[in-house]
Formats: structure tokens, sequence, C-alpha cells
């Protein structure tokens, strides 16, 4: 299969974003190549990963066997989030197209949500691009969305997404986050005319290279309670060890060790 790599100075689009029933071919989608891809600056980029696609302001990670995004990667950075005097604030689009991946059409709907139970839950947050339309129309993509129950989605998922902004804000420097879906061998349920597999739970890592530390969290996804951030916060061993991904594997070992293998709790206290 081959894709088509973009440079910066090329327009992606073509047709408008929301237009219903609209097909958007990957290869139109992908601006930067593997070893370029600036979401990917603590990642070992020295081999390439086929399974990884880096988009103009995210990169995704995708599983065909799970016809799903099983990992994403993005930065917040404090720009995004503050509107510029000339600018207002990014609509909110309704509608997720389905993407083309070659000839191949992902078999994820809007109707494989429709009366499942399930909301269309954002991996990669609209609410952190406020500002640039653009951007925040690409998080509208069903490659960037995956079923999440409303409790989780609506609530302290979305609480979570809110307080990491603020932190940016209020530290005045970037974050590299990594949102994915953990997916159980046998005890996942398939929703849809096209019966797409549902993750089992979510999670959320947050590195601050400026600090030096990374915070993580893993939700079920059928959680039923309004329990506080810290009592799903985890260490990023303890993640990796559950997904079989090695996080920040950019930095030295001897760095990645330690802040992989520590508990900062995000609220500021001690554990």
């Amino acid at each position: 299969m081959k894709y088509h790599l973009y440079s910066f100075g090329i327009l992606l689009f073509v047709l408008p974003l929301n237009a219903k029933g609209q097909d958007k071919a990957l290869d139109e989608l992908i601006h930067y190549q593997f070893r370029d891809c600036p979401f990917l600056s603590f990642e070992d980029r020295t081999v390439e990963n086929p399974s990884v696609f880096c988009l103009e302001n995210y990169a995704f990670k995708y599983s065909f066997d799970l016809n799903s995004t099983v990992l994403t990667f993005h930065i917040i950075a404090p720009e995004n989030l503050i509107i510029p005097k000339s600018r207002s604030k990014a609509k909110r689009l309704s509608n997720f197209p389905p993407v083309l991946f070659g000839d191949t059409l992902i078999s994820r709907t809007n109707y494989d949500y429709k009366s499942s139970g399930y909301d269309r839950g954002h991996l990669v947050p609209a609410g952190d691009f406020i500002w640039n339309q653009h951007l925040k129309n690409l998080t509208f993509y069903h490659v960037n969305i995956v079923h999440q129950k409303d409790f989780l989605n609506r609530g302290v998922w979305l609480g979570l997404e809110s307080k990491i902004r603020q932190r940016v804000i209020d530290s005045k420097s970037k974050a590299y986050v990594y949102t994915g879906a953990f997916f159980a061998e046998n005890q996942r349920d398939s929703v849809g005319e096209n019966l797409v597999d549902v993750a089992e739970a979510m999670y959320k890592m947050v590195y601050l290279p400026k600090e030096e530390v990374a915070y993580c969290w893993l939700f079920m996804n059928k959680i039923q309670s309004t329990d506080a951030l810290e009592n799903h916060q985890i260490t990023v061993d303890q993640l990796e060890s559950l997904i079989g991904h090695d996080f920040l594997s950019g930095l030295s070992l001897v760095k990645e060790n330690k802040i992989e293998s520590s508990l900062v709790m995000f609220d500021g206290s001690k554990r």
C-alpha cells in the first residue's frame, strides 16, 4: 500500500471537512514523514512503525485487527489554548467523516455509535485547539474517536482534559500527551453494524519535559462513579506492563527509568 507524504507548503484539504458522508483519503491527511513527526519527539524513531500515521496536529497508531486507533500522540501548546484578540473561538463539528487507507475504507461509521449506548469519545481533544478552526477540524475523524461510555466521556475524562489544559496555561510550557484505548483479549463487546470492538479501558499519559515529570491515568470504560482523579493515577511503568508500549523510549535510559517509575500526583499531593 502506497502512502503519499505531503510537505509543509501544500494545502491538505480541498473539500470541506464537515461534508456529510465525506470520505477522506489518508494520504491527503498525512503531513509529516514518520521520522520528522514532532509528536513523537520523545519516542524512539530509529525503526519506522508502519502502523503510526502522523497528521498535522497529532499522530495515531491504528490497529486493523481491532478496526480502531489504539493510541494517539499530540502536543498541547499554550498558544493553542489562549484566543488571540484577532481570533474567535473555533466551532465544534458534529460530523465525523470516515477515512480511507489507500483503497480500504475504515469500516467504522456514525451508525456504529448510534443507539449503541456509547459516546463518540475523542482521543485527541478538540478543546486542545480552541481558536484554530483547521486544527480543531482535524480532531473530528473516525481515526480519532472510540466508543466511550457517557459517564466516563462526559465526566472524569472531560475533567481531566480540562485540568491538563489549565496546567499547560499555568506553566506556560508544552505538554506531550499520549491517549489510548486498551482492548482486553476475551472481554470485549462488539457493537454497531460493523461489530466494532469496544475498549475495556482508557488511558492518558502526560509528559512535561520542562519539569521532567510524567503523569499517567487508567480508567475502566464502564466506570460508574465520580472517583477523584488521584484514585486512577498509576505509574508509566504500570501502564507499559498492561499495554505493551514503551513510552519515552527516546530519552536516556537513566532519565526514562526515573520518570516512568515515579508516582508524582498531578494535584500536588504525596502518597
